[in-house]
């Protein structure tokens, strides 16, 4: 018995529950079939959870997927692209997120808002004895928000992003997806909320404007809709708001 049946097998006697439309088997099958023993989890976030997978005229579907680290082998983005793509075609919009595991445990052990709020709340289609294991660690070591290091890899994700840019041209929907990551992460910093829609109705400013209309542009970017110019626009935005942000957060620094 192969390891992608194992795996499939351990999705379908998991999902059944909160798979209202049936995408989230067939996209994880999809998933496994593409990184096959290289995956290590795959997880569902959001507000997907409560109300089950929804068209893409009501909401995203977000996707987190944990792959294991692997020497000289590179993680195929382009063919995660082309998966959500297939799914926007049928109606369906998947924010689908792929991080190293080691990427991950590094979030976990700095206090990234997102991932611990990921681990905590989201529901492992694939990989539940992996994340029960991290759930326990960080009951036992309960991480501290590390709003410095969350800035340098909003950072990292903004100059990825420029850099992707300025090279190709043309992988719009992953440039996009770094812009939209990096972003809510400035909201969280500023709003002190994990979720960055909820922090849209707490922070009145740029920064949720800039995040507004980057989930448009994602999905501009999808229909091959998005030119290279609006995202060269949007991001000379995101450099004043990373300023500013770094302003901010030296300022809440020298308070404490």
């Amino acid at each position: 018995m192969n390891l992608e049946y194992l795996l499939m097998d351990q999705v379908r006697s998991m999902v059944s529950a909160i798979d209202t439309c049936g995408i989230l088997l067939r996209f994880s099958e999809d998933v496994v079939n593409t990184f096959g023993s290289r995956l290590a989890a795959v997880i569902l976030y959001g507000g997907a959870i409560e109300k089950g997978c929804r068209r893409k005229d009501e909401g995203d579907v977000d996707i987190l997927i944990l792959v294991y680290d692997s020497v000289g082998g590179d993680v195929n983005y382009e063919t995660v692209v082309e998966l959500v793509k297939k799914y926007y075609n049928i109606g369906y919009m998947i924010s689908a997120n792929v991080l190293l595991l080691s990427d991950f445990i590094k979030r976990l052990i700095n206090g990234d808002s997102l991932a611990i709020k990921i681990l905590v709340n989201g529901y492992p289609i694939i990989g539940k004895e992996l994340i029960n294991s991290f759930k326990r660690f960080i009951e036992i070591n309960p991480p501290m928000l590390n709003n410095e290091y969350i800035l340098r890899g909003v950072i990292s994700l903004y100059q990825d992003a420029k850099a992707l840019l300025e090279i190709c041209r043309r992988d719009l929907v992953i440039i996009c997806g770094y812009l939209k990551t990096a972003v809510g992460y400035i909201l969280a910093i500023r709003s002190g909320t994990y979720d960055p829609d909820k922090a849209t109705d707490i922070v009145h400013d740029e920064v949720s404007y800039v995040y507004i209309t980057l989930k448009s542009y994602c999905k501009q970017a999808l229909k091959g809709e998005l030119s290279p110019r609006q995202l060269e626009d949007i991001i000379t935005k995101i450099k004043e708001l990373l300023n500013n942000t770094e302003l901010y957060f030296n300022a809440s620094q020298t308070k404490n």
